[in-house]
């Protein structure tokens, strides 16, 4: 879901053009603000953001500008080289219907004057994110000699987008340059981690205003700091965790590798449609680039362990091909999303994310974790038959050896997505409390009578582990039942006798 409202505070030096830029935005055209004049605070709805975006992306194809355009929010975008191409497969071509929802309903845009510091201190503290504008040398040494020394003094974190302006005054040389991560902007976004993104705009002609605006929402509702670390230049563990969670769910049949089937239901599960056979080999193309760069190796049974993602159209130097790897490995998913993320496309990392409920905060949501499930204080809770084919299947799915029993092995493998066995069996001397085979193992009938009394005592630790163990039938609340009221004392003496 997306927010109910942000607050973009739009901050720098004097006669930068701050006014000038929300002007633009909100006019499509340039209204020269007089001399200290503070604009009063803009409100832009959704509808009206998406609309605009649209606008302006037909007014960029209908014109076939040369200079760089929002590519996060165009429909198709024109490819220099074959690794462009290859950063633009579908799975990573977000587009602005699939992140409208997690535009926020109402963006407030608050202009400010540096030399008003009572009123700009008032307003960076209820501020969402930073919108830091300069527009020449000078002004640009002030972002690192004053302006960020301040935010950090006031205690200020918040996510932080550069915007230099003015480029219609650069020299043309200049104009040519990429409008994200020049080279001015590289040594900023190093220094100070709350620095997100930097972009070349003009107020005059306006050129990326839109894409500034939009970065400054995408550093709200995708935020890059909780998954990349810039300086390292590696996903942070917090990300990793749960990206690996995601892959092992995925990997239906567990043998460690995403196939083309896997990898096309995980595409429909994030992006609401299937991933083609092409989409799957050039995403396969792009690990293989990134891990060796001069050429692709065939793969053969003693391929070294860390190459044994390169996946599908393994390119031997000679140019011919080869197809005997399995797909792509967990080091390959994660390097995938740690590509995304340091190209700039980190919406790509959010949708996969929430796709699986996870929130800003890398956590599982609550509400995905404990629907809302009413029961009678007289009724008790049962599996559902839609519950008890889920916890049949995942028996047959993790008993590897077919001996009709999980062995510590193979229940730890089964637990991998989940906090571990929960506390309740553990409190219960699980498994020796249930029905073992008589190696020790757990049975069908055991693991199932474990679930069904899980239910009945906590429904709550149920519900919470079909999530974690990848319930994929919607609400998991349709692998529980609520029994009449008056079969409590019967379950309960059911369950003592047994």
């Amino acid at each position: 879901m997306s927010p109910d409202a942000i607050r973009v505070v739009v901050c720098g030096d004097d006669a930068v053009g701050k006014s000038s830029l929300i002007t633009s935005l909100i006019k499509e055209t340039i209204i020269e603000p007089q001399t200290n004049n503070v604009l009063p605070p803009i409100t832009i709805s959704r509808n009206d953001y998406i609309e605009s975006s649209q606008e302006y992306l037909n007014d960029q194809d209908h014109h076939h500008h040369h200079q760089s355009s929002p590519s996060t929010m165009k429909n198709k975008r024109k490819h220099n080289n074959k690794r462009e191409r290859e950063r633009e497969s579908s799975i990573n071509n977000v587009q602005p219907n699939e992140i409208s929802e997690y535009i926020p309903n109402i963006t407030t845009i608050i202009d400010t004057s540096s030399s008003d510091m009572t009123n700009l201190q008032k307003e960076l503290k209820r501020a969402d994110v930073i919108w830091l504008v300069y527009s020449d040398h000078y002004t640009y040494e002030r972002i690192s000699l004053h302006w960020m020394p301040l935010f950090r003094s006031m205690g200020v974190n918040l996510p932080i987008i550069l915007c230099a302006n003015k480029s219609d005054l650069f020299p043309k040389s200049k104009s040519n340059l990429k409008s994200t991560n020049s080279d001015e902007f590289v040594p900023l976004i190093n220094e100070f981690k709350e620095i997100e993104a930097g972009v070349r705009c003009s107020a005059k002609n306006n050129y990326n205003v839109v894409e500034a605006f939009y970065l400054c929402q995408r550093a709200v509702t995708h935020p890059i700091s909780p998954i990349f670390d810039a300086k390292e230049g590696n996903l942070k563990p917090g990300a990793i965790k749960p990206l690996k969670r995601i892959f092992w769910l995925s990997d239906t049949d567990q043998d460690g590798y995403l196939n083309f089937e896997e990898l096309s239901e995980l595409h429909k599960k994030c992006f609401g449609i299937e991933a083609s056979k092409s989409d799957y080999e050039e995403i396969v193309n792009l690990i293989d680039q990134k891990i060796l760069p001069s050429y692709n190796t065939t793969i053969e049974t003693q391929t070294p362990p860390q190459q044994q993602h390169l996946a599908t159209n393994a390119g031997t130097p000679n140019g011919t091909t080869t197809t005997t790897s399995k797909g792509i490995s967990e080091d390959g998913f994660i390097l995938l999303n740690k590509i995304y993320a340091e190209s700039g496309r980190h919406e790509t990392v959010w949708c996969i994310l929430r796709a699986y409920h996870y929130t800003n905060s890398l956590s599982l949501s609550d509400k995905f974790l404990y629907p809302r499930l009413d029961v009678n204080p007289h009724s008790s809770v049962e599996l559902s038959p839609t519950g008890y084919k889920f916890f049949v299947d995942l028996f047959i799915k993790f008993d590897k050896d077919n001996d009709g029993g999980l062995n510590e092995d193979e229940l730890n493998t089964l637990f991998r997505s989940t906090p571990g066995i929960p506390k309740l069996w553990v409190e219960s001397n699980f498994p020796s409390s249930i029905v073992c085979n008589e190696e020790g193992y757990v049975t069908l009938q055991g693991w199932l009578a474990q679930w069904n009394l899980t239910t009945f005592l906590s429904y709550k630790t149920t519900l919470e582990y079909l999530a974690y163990l990848g319930f994929d039938e919607g609400n998991s609340t349709k692998a529980l039942k609520v029994t009449k009221p008056g079969k409590l004392d019967r379950k309960w003496q059911t369950y003592r006798n047994a």
